[in-house]
């Protein structure tokens, strides 16, 4: 586990997923404002400690949707709720990606790990998000996680034993040839 540094984070979404976050956070110490997507610029505490880490929602977009451009140009570390969640877990993770077919892809492995013993749980996604499952993970063998690829603009240090890419579009000749491989 990484101990969290931070005294002041904001969460960006009110969805299962930031409110996850949120409980995480809180229950390291951490004093926490949460706030739509989209309206992160304006979460600036005026006489307080100042925000120290920004984490979002898995159910909000990209950095645009999230709106945290300001809070990175003031060089404040922007990570995702998964990547929270990985920072503060104990057990190896597990990460399907793609356009198509990741929570079943997910499903699918967490079943065969289940099969042979492991003891597993799958995080996909805003509804089953991964801080929920960040705090049991001393009791499991495997994390899974189905990602959506506009989150992995917010994972810096994410580090799944497996990874798993579905569905990655093919690439005529010609923007082969103009991307130079």
């Amino acid at each position: 586990m990484i101990p969290l540094s931070a005294r002041r984070a904001l969460v960006v979404g009110r969805d299962a997923s930031g409110d996850a976050a949120a409980v995480l956070l809180g229950r390291r110490g951490v004093s926490v404002i949460q706030v739509e997507a989209g309206k992160a610029e304006s979460a600036h505490p005026e006489g307080r400690d100042p925000v120290e880490l920004v984490v979002v929602s898995a159910g909000v977009g990209g950095m645009a949707a999230a709106g945290v451009e300001s809070w990175v140009a003031r060089g404040v570390p922007v990570i995702g709720e998964r990547e929270l969640a990985f920072q503060q877990s104990y057990c190896l993770h597990v990460a399907v990606t793609g356009a198509t077919g990741k929570r079943t892809t997910a499903e699918l492995i967490a079943h065969l790990l289940r099969a042979s013993g492991r003891r597993v749980e799958v995080a996909s996604g805003p509804d089953r998000p991964a801080c929920g499952i960040a705090e049991g993970t001393r009791d499991l063998d495997f994390l899974v996680h189905a990602v959506a690829p506009e989150e992995l603009e917010f994972l810096q240090y994410f580090r799944p034993v497996v990874g798993v890419l579905l569905n990655a579009p093919e690439r005529d000749e010609a923007e082969a040839g103009e991307a130079g491989v």
